[in-house]
Order: structure tokens, then sequence, then C-alpha cells
């Protein structure tokens, strides 16, 4: 009996280091982000990007899924480029949202808290297909990633442009969204006062020009693909 109990611990120790070896590992390094699975995707960006780090949260129900009484887990991994104020001249948010209880599954829309948003649409990046939207935006991006700006001597600007690129994974428990968003000033030479801008979804002339150059320099910051080698990951490194 004693030995069918010794080999039963055994088994069960086992097979939980196996579980969680098993677990997804998220790393950046050297400007580039690294989920080895839920979501497996790798993201490079411009060097001059600083990393200020990851937060994480924890929340009860959200209209953007059924089902109000499932858990929500939120990863945030910042990335931002000040200019020589301090003040953000562009950044990078990638959120990777896990419903971690209930039976909540996310809606198919995933933007579909931007009401006013503009050139929304799909496109596909890398052999998969990523929900993209934009909006002018004058608010933060939750206290936790304030303070992480503030920790580090960074002030968000106040308007914004702000570009999304969302999916749902196969089994609608978890969503990757990556934002990218610029000081409505940055590389502007139209105006610059955020009344001009918030709440618009047409745009003309210098305004216009300004949105494509956005969204090209936005394709030009975030490179996304899905297949890398695992092994050339530094895991003690892990997030």
């Amino acid at each position: 009996m004693k030995y069918r109990i010794v080999l039963l611990l055994a088994f069960l120790i086992l097979f939980s280091g196996c579980a969680t070896f098993s677990l997804p590992k998220r790393i950046v390094e050297e400007n580039v982000f690294y989920s080895t699975g839920n979501p497996k995707i790798k993201i490079e960006m411009p060097d001059k990007f600083i990393y200020l780090g990851n937060t994480n949260n924890f929340r009860q129900g959200t209209s953007s899924f059924d089902y109000s009484q499932s858990t929500v887990k939120k990863n945030a991994y910042v990335f931002v480029q000040p200019d020589k104020n301090n003040i953000v001249s562009r950044g990078l948010i990638i959120d990777i949202y896990s419903i971690s209880s209930g039976d909540g599954m996310w809606l198919s829309d995933v933007f579909s808290w931007m009401k006013r948003r503009f050139r929304a649409g799909k496109q596909k990046i890398d052999g998969t297909y990523y929900e993209h939207a934009y909006l002018i935006y004058k608010h933060g991006f939750g206290k936790k990633i304030e303070a992480l700006l503030d920790e580090n001597g960074y002030i968000l600007p106040q308007c914004k442009i702000l570009g999304g690129l969302g999916r749902r994974l196969n089994s609608d428990k978890t969503r990757v969204i990556i934002y990218y968003f610029e000081n409505v000033t940055y590389r502007q030479s139209g105006s610059t006062d955020c009344k001009d801008w918030y709440g618009k979804v047409d745009f003309e002339g210098k305004q216009n020009r300004h949105i494509n150059n956005f969204i090209s320099r936005q394709d030009d910051a975030v490179m996304i693909s899905h297949t890398f080698d695992k092994s050339i990951l530094p895991l003690e490194k892990a997030q």
C-alpha cells in the first residue's frame, strides 16, 4: 500500500512539473516581444522604443465578452519613445487578455469599445487575420500603466492617435491587442489643437495625409510574425 502511495505521489509531482514547463513564456529581448504560446507571436519594434515593463490585473466581467460572471486576466507590455521633454511621442502596448474562470468568451468585435473609430476592417499579417481600427483618443491606459510611466518620469500626451490590431484565438478564451499610438503633434505640420481632432471620423487635407502617414508608421513600427525558434529564447527572463 505504501509503495502505491509513493508511486502516486511521484506521478503527481511529475505531472505537475510537466504542466508548469508547458506554460507559455513571454519575454522581451532587444526590443522584440516573444510569446511562446496562447498566442504564439513575435513582435519587433524600433530601437528607439524603451521597454518600461509589464503589468497584470484581474477584473470581473466586461462588456467585451458574454457572461459577466467570468474573470479576466490582462497582461500589458509597455514601450515608449519619449521626446526631449519626456513627453511620450509614440508608444506601443501589447495587451493579452485571458478568461481565467467562468463560461465567458470574447465577442467577435475586438474594438467594440471604440465608439468613434474610423477605417475599421481586417488585414492579413503573416497568414493570420487581424481586426484593425483607429481612434482619436484623449484618455489614459489604466492606473497601472500610468504608474509605470510616472515611475520612469514619462508624461502621456492628452491627445493621441491610436491604432489597434487585434484578434481572438481559436478557443475564444484569449485575445491579443496591439495598440500603437502617437502624440497628435508627432511629425505634424497641421493643427495640433485636440478640439480639431477629437470625435472626428472623417478627415480631409493635411489631417487626412497625417492619418495616412500615421498608419504607415504603425506598419513600420509593428512587425508581427507567428513562427520563431523557441530555443533561441533566454527563458530565465520569462515573465
